[in-house]
């Protein structure tokens, strides 16, 4: 018996809203133009010094969760720590850009070895929120005497 294309439909859009992303509300919330800083627990620790772990921030797309937004590169920023032999723990921070927008963004962690070659690390997704920063009381506009 072949499924009907109303039965196909309704697969489809049950696959799409299992995929898409959970609801932003319940993520943590930074101001444009403040730091947010994560915490890596690395699951093995290194055996030599001079490796680099780095944390990529991007605001992206909530519908299509794994595509940067089109403002994506240029509000993008990243943060690095060089690693030490026997320390499996980093604290890295990054500024976000004080004129970013409200939006989700997406953390994206990578590791060095001494001689440039690096890979993605494999980490739970780590999602946030940018509130545009409001400023109370801004001059808006200004009578000019000439002297």
């Amino acid at each position: 018996m072949k499924p009907s294309l109303t039965a196909l439909v309704f697969a489809s859009c049950l696959l799409q809203l299992n995929a898409a992303p959970k609801h932003s509300a319940g993520l943590k919330v930074v101001t444009a133009g403040d730091a947010i800083t994560f915490n890596l627990s690395l699951d093995t620790i290194p055996g030599f010094s001079g490796g680099r772990v780095a944390v990529l921030v991007c605001p992206i797309n909530e519908r299509v969760p794994d595509e940067a937004t089109s403002s994506g590169a240029q509000f993008s920023r990243a943060s690095s720590a060089i690693t030490n032999e026997g320390q499996g723990n980093y604290d890295l921070s990054v500024q976000i850009p004080g004129d970013a927008p409200d939006g989700v963004w997406e953390a994206f962690f990578s590791f060095a070895l001494p001689n440039g070659n690096y890979r993605e690390l494999r980490h739970a997704r780590t999602e946030f929120k940018v509130q545009r920063r409001k400023y109370a009381q801004a001059p808006r506009a200004a009578e000019i005497a000439l002297q």
